[in-house]
């Protein structure tokens, strides 16, 4: 496990670089004492989008017993989390924990080309296990609130079964049918059609699934259609809207929940 904090500094094509990106500002608060922490960009050729900053922090003292993917939602970034406190549990439950920026293409490859969903499983994914200490093919779990539960559900059906450790969501960006989607979250009703998580094969059978949201939030309906549609999920249906005060306080269950399946 690597010893140091390069914190704001990271490994970016092999050469240890300063993050820094033209025209916008995080606001990086330094990591608790027993967390490590490394950030830093990768390449958009890789996705088909703008550079995109990563972020990653583990246990400073033990070894990680696996990797949680943190996918933010729409207009959040990769500092996001780590601003509403997820990433605070790591040492907690002795995991890693890393989040990446994304943009607002819902987490799935887009008509013009973008790919998020690639940058996580084929960029991130290797980056965070390689800075925790993990082994190629470790455990990973999927944790995203609104865009990002959409896209946690989504990506999770694309990791092998016998590395997926679980899936936990907040508030997570759900329609039952293409006419009911935000404008921008898909490119048409077969691009809906190709990443939707209600169809059979992307309901992740056997896979433990926890679900969170506010009885005041306009996506409660649809999540709870979806936990109607896989028995033995968890769900946490409460007060609460579609906000990061919601997220926040919902951080603690959603982390503890997968350090459970482990």
């Amino acid at each position: 496990m690597p010893s140091a904090r390069p914190s704001r500094r990271a490994l970016v094509g092999g050469v240890l670089a300063t993050v820094a990106l033209p025209g916008c500002s995080y606001a990086v608060s330094d990591p608790p004492p027993d967390t490590l922490e490394a950030s830093g960009e990768i390449d958009g050729s890789t996705w088909g989008g703008p550079a995109a900053r990563w972020r990653a922090a583990w246990p400073r003292t033990t070894s990680a017993r696996a990797l949680v993917v943190c996918l933010h939602g729409k207009a959040g970034t990769a500092d996001s989390s780590f601003q509403m406190g997820f990433a605070s549990r790591v040492a907690e439950h002795d995991l890693a924990f890393a989040s990446v920026s994304g943009g607002d293409g819902y987490w799935h490859r887009r008509r013009d080309g973008r790919d998020p969903g690639r940058l996580v499983l084929d960029r991130l994914i290797p980056l965070a296990r390689n800075h925790a200490g993990l082994d190629a093919g470790s455990r990973v779990a999927f944790l995203g609130w609104s865009m990002g539960g959409y896209g946690s559900l989504l990506l999770a059906g694309c990791v092998p079964f016998q590395q997926l450790i679980g899936v936990a969501t907040l508030s997570a960006a759900l329609w039952t049918s293409p006419l009911a989607t935000a404008p921008g979250a898909f490119d048409d009703a077969e691009d809906y059609a190709a990443h939707d998580v209600f169809a059979p094969r992307q309901l992740l059978p056997g896979v433990p699934v926890s679900m969170a949201c506010g009885v005041s939030d306009s996506f409660i309906a649809a999540n709870r259609a979806y936990a109607a549609r896989r028995p033995g999920t968890l769900t946490t249906f409460d007060e609460g809207g579609h906000d990061g005060g919601y997220w926040s306080s919902h951080a603690g269950q959603a982390m503890a929940f997968l350090a459970g399946q482990l």
